[in-house]
This record gives C-alpha cells, structure tokens and sequence, in this order.
C-alpha cells in the first residue's frame, strides 16, 4: 500500500470519527433527562458508526487494493530494456509487493476491524433499547438507574472515540445489561402504579390516584385501567360522598332510599366495586323482605281457603327468588289442599247420590276420587258397593221387565242369582228392596205349581210338549209351572188335537178337555 492510500484511509476514518465525537460530546448530565436529545444523539452516532463500517470494511481495502495493483501494473508495462536492466531486482520487488499485502490484512488488523464491528453492533442495541424504555417514561419511574446505565453507555462511547474496543464493549454490555433490568420492571411498575391507584380510589385519595394513573399512561398511553381510572379520579370525591349518605339511610333502615343513592353511585363512577356491592347487598335486603312478605300472605291465604290467592303469593315469591325452595314447598301445599278440598267435594257428592240411590252417579263421583287420589280407601270401598249395586239394579229392571219368561230355566235362574246377590248387601236400599220384594214374589210365583185336570175319552194319546206323554185316560190331575204349554191329542183315524195353554194362578184347579172327535 502507498503512503498517500493509507493517509487517505487514515484521513477518512479519523474524520468519521471525529464527527462521532463531536456529536458525543454535546451531551451533558442534563440531556439524560431530555430523552428526544438523547435518543437523536445516539441514532446520529450509529449513522457515524455505520458509515465507518463501510468505509473501513469495503472502501479501504479495495484502495489498497487498487493501488498495489496500479503499481504492478506501471512495473509490468516498463519497457523491455528497463525490465533486462532491472531484472536482477524483479524477485526483491515481487517479495515486496508480497509483504505489503499482508502489512495491508495483518491479523492484528482484522482483529481491530472485528472488535469496532461489535461495538458499534452493541451501541446500535443500546440505541434500540433505550428508544423503547424511553417510550414507557423510565425516567419518571426509574431516574437513578436509567442514569447510571446511560453514563456506562457514555463512558463506552469515550472509549470508542479511543479506539480502546474491549473497554467500550464492557460498558456497552454492562448499559445494556442495566437497561434490560430496567425493561423487565415495565410491567409490574405498571401494575403497581394501577394498583396504587385504585388503592387511592378506595380510600377517596385523589391526588394520589391521580399521580398513579398518570404515571401508568405514561408508562403505556393505551392501557384501559389507567384511562378508566384518571377518569374515575377526577370524581372520587362526589362519589365518596354519595356513598356516605347511602350508608347513613341504610343504617336507620330505609333500605330504598339507601338503594336509590347507591344507584346513583353507580352511575356516577360504573367501576365502583363498593357502589356495585352495596347496591347488591341493599337491593339483596330489600328482595328478602318482599320474598318473606309474599310467603306469609301465601301462608295466610292457604289457612283461609283462598288457594288463588296463595298462589298467587308463592308464585310472586317465586319471582323474588328463584333459588329458594319455600316457594315450591308452599305451592305443592295449595296443590294437596285444593285436591283434598275437592276429594272432599267428591266424597260428599257420592254419599249425597248414593242416600239418593243414585248408584251409577255414585260410582262415577268416587272414581273422580280415585283419579286424584288412587289410593284412597273409602273411595275404593265406596266404587266397589256403588258399582255393584248399579249392576243390580240394571239386571233387576231386565229381569222384571221380562218377568213373564220366569217359566224359562236360565231366566228363572238369574232372578234367583240376583235374589240371593240382594239378600248378601248390608244395605241394599229402599229401591232395590222393593225390586226384590217384587222379584222375589215373581218368582215364588214361577216355581209354585198350579193343578189342572185333563179329561180325555180314553181313545186319545195326550201329550204334553216338554212334560210328559200321558197317554189314554178319562182324568188326570197334575202340578204345573206356571207358564204357556202345548197340549196335543192323537187318534188314529182322527184329526190332532193342539191346545195351547197358559197356567197362572187364574186357571189353578181348571179342567181341560182334550178328546179327538174328527174322523179323516
């Protein structure tokens, strides 16, 4: 490398420098307070740094390189008869030439290239991370040590303009370090001041509450509980004493004025969590003694009979408080007596149609019973007697309505079942008595034989149909049921006679001719 390349290099670098330093010496312990002064100082001094990278990284060398190449170039083109008078120094200047490239890349060179690349790589860090806690207000929060990790940075920066690289990357680090710390207290300096803040806002410390909430915004200018507190602040005061008056109407017990105050606490500051309570507590308060009241007008209602009305009560009770079971209790209660009043009513229905005699409508009032009370005895008893009765009496009223087939087996067997059916009831009833009274005589009358007397010429075959063949006689008495018979006569050469006959008690010891007379 010539001389005049490396003062050039030299010249540049030294002006770069100078420039870095110029712009580092214009702070003062002031402007640490100032963080737009020092955020420009720093960034104007990384825009320095950068630019001596360039230079010394790419401009440099490539002149060095340039000009140990022109100077090759002049030695190559020298004409033949210089080169034959030189050629017996072509070998030193080739080993000259040689030794001034690695004077150009020595290792100690690179080193010092390597070491300024880091330190300005950590003072561009420094940079960014002062930037960042400057824009969460460090300086309101953490002055002392925000100063003292600035100061290292400075003392880095003397030694950088030294050139002195090891002791600038120490004090960068240890800046760097410092402000790290710093930028992992920003959130609990943050929940802290919100914190105290609302501490503040409990006890009706406004200043206080205001400097926190102050201090939190600046710390992060779109954080909610801060602006919800600042604005919470500026009417504690109002609200403290709103809730003073709430508390004085509560305390003598006039709980809806209490209430009404403590809403207007809400609406003045909706965040109040001791206007939010205390409004829940009152209006608490207040439910419960509508939700006694309600019980006890149910109660009253339901001992007076006014089930409508007590249900209405625990019905509006059961508004009241939806998660108390008393409501519910009280409800199944007016159920159970409702249906006991009306089993009561049924019951009473069914005793006044059975001292009518009125079976079936006995039966149907006690079977309503049964529907809300299945297990209810007297209904079940009460069903059974009615039920039967009923059938006796609808079988009584056949019978005697076809009292004139009695002569008949299976009719004159039925009056007989229902005769002995009636005489196995307790209480039977005056209708049903009397039917069996009738029944009874109807069929005493069925089975009492009534005599009659035939007569024939003792030529005639009688016969009666169903009785008996009487064959030829000139009298014959006999007992028959009363009821229709045929009586038929036969003669051979003469015409049959047919005599149809209805013993009653009306023909009883009658006579009765049959003889055949007509010749064929």
């Amino acid at each position: 490398m010539s001389d005049s390349t490396k003062s050039q290099g030299k010249e540049r670098i030294d002006a770069v420098e100078l420039t870095h330093i110029q712009q580092s010496n214009r702070g003062t312990p002031e402007s640490i307070k100032d963080s737009n002064s020092t955020s420009l100082l720093l960034w104007a001094g990384l825009a320095t740094l950068l630019l001596l990278v360039i230079t010394v990284i790419f401009l440099l060398p490539k002149a060095v390189d340039n000009s140990i190449s022109s100077h090759e170039l002049n030695e190559n083109v020298l004409p033949k008869s210089e080169n034959i008078e030189k050629g017996s120094t072509d070998q030193s200047k080739q080993d000259e030439r040689r030794e001034a490239r690695q004077l150009v890349k020595t290792e100690p060179q690179q080193e010092q290239n390597q070491a300024r690349i880091e330190t300005e790589a950590l003072l561009a860090k420094l940079i960014d991370i002062e930037k960042k806690l400057q824009n969460h207000a460090v300086d309101k929060w953490a002055p002392e040590e925000y100063a003292q990790a600035i100061e290292q940075g400075r003392t880095g920066d003397e030694y950088y303009r030294q050139r002195k690289y090891p002791q600038a990357i120490g004090h960068f680090q240890n800046a760097i370090a410092g402000l790290e710390v710093l930028g992992q207290r920003i959130k609990p300096v943050l929940e802290q001041a919100l914190l105290g803040g609302e501490q503040a806002l409990k006890q009706a410390d406004q200043e206080t509450a205001t400097q926190q909430f102050e201090l939190a915004i600046a710390i992060d200018s779109g954080d909610i509980r801060a602006k919800q507190g600042l604005q919470r602040a500026s009417t504690i005061k109002d609200l403290f004493e709103i809730m003073q008056r709430a508390s004085r109407f509560e305390s003598h017990g006039q709980l809806q004025q209490a209430l009404s105050t403590y809403r207007e606490a809400m609406v003045l500051d909706p965040l109040s969590e001791e206007a939010k309570s205390s409004f829940a507590r009152v209006d608490s308060k207040l439910k419960q003694q509508a939700f006694d009241q309600a019980i006890a007008t149910a109660y009253k209602a339901l001992q007076k009979g006014q089930y409508t009305d007590a249900q209405a009560a625990f019905n509006a009770a059961k508004t009241i408080r939806p998660d108390s079971d008393k409501p519910e209790i009280g409800l199944n209660k007016v159920a159970d007596a409702v249906r006991q009043e009306k089993i009561e009513s049924l019951l009473y229905e069914a005793n006044h149609f059975a001292e009518l005699q009125e079976w079936q409508k006995a039966a149907t009032s006690y079977e309503k019973v049964l529907q809300l009370d299945k297990h209810h005895m007297l209904a079940q008893q009460g069903l059974e007697e009615s039920q039967a009765k009923a059938n006796i009496l609808k079988e009584l009223k056949v019978v005697l309505d076809s009292s004139d087939q009695l002569y008949k087996d299976e009719v004159l067997e039925k009056a007989e079942d229902l005769l002995r059916a009636i005489a196995g009831l307790e209480y039977p009833g005056s209708i049903i008595e009397g039917y069996y009274e009738q029944l009874g005589q109807l069929v005493r009358v069925a089975t009492t034989p009534i005599s009659i007397t035939l007569e024939s010429d003792r030529n005639t075959q009688v016969t009666i149909y169903k009785v008996a063949r009487l064959g030829t006689f000139s009298k014959h008495q006999l007992q028959l049921r009363p009821g229709p018979y045929t009586i038929v006569g036969t003669r051979t050469g003469y015409r049959d006679v047919r005599l149809n006959i209805q013993v009653s008690s009306k023909i009883n010891n009658s006579t009765i001719l049959v003889v055949c007379e007509e010749p064929i």
